[in-house]
């Protein structure tokens, strides 16, 4: 029993530390892209063109987040769309 034991914790240890290197060593990033408009705006549309500029570059982009915002004394909508690829 202690054997499995010991065993079982190699395993999940090796497994920690295998993908602690798969993040540090750069496999996936972090990429992002972002689009604007002036007012008046759909922030759904900015947001959606953004979304797909960023899928348009980088092709296995993983689930995208979506920030939009708004600069009120400019009067620009903005959207971020973040995501990360291994390209």
């Amino acid at each position: 029993m202690k054997n499995k034991i010991i065993v079982m914790t190699l395993a999940l240890g090796f497994i920690s530390v295998s993908s602690i290197a798969a993040t540090s060593s750069g496999w996936w990033r972090t990429v992002s892209v972002q689009a604007s408009a002036s007012t008046p705006a759909d922030h759904n549309e900015v947001c959606a063109r953004a979304e797909s500029s960023l899928r348009a570059q980088y092709s296995d982009v993983t689930e995208v987040r979506l920030r939009p915002s708004f600069d009120m004394y400019s009067g620009t909508l903005y959207c971020n769309a973040i995501g990360q690829t291994q390209q």
